[in-house]
């Protein structure tokens, strides 16, 4: 299972999971125009944010 959430800021989110130990992936922009990152909860699923924008991808696969 894959939850999608998109948070107004992704950047803040991302650096606030970090700071709090929480093993998130690196940030990256998607073929299809979303900064994202992933993680997994304690019960295994996937868990992604995305937020909008105009940057261009810098990955070949989206997702974890």
């Amino acid at each position: 299972t894959i939850y999608y959430f998109k948070p107004d800021d992704v950047k803040a989110l991302h650096a606030r999971m970090r700071a709090r130990g929480q093993e998130a992936s690196e940030l990256y922009v998607t073929v299809y125009g979303m900064r994202e990152f992933h993680m997994k909860d304690p019960d295994g699923r996937t868990l992604t944010f995305g937020q909008e924008t105009s940057d261009p991808p810098d990955c070949r696969e989206a997702g974890p």
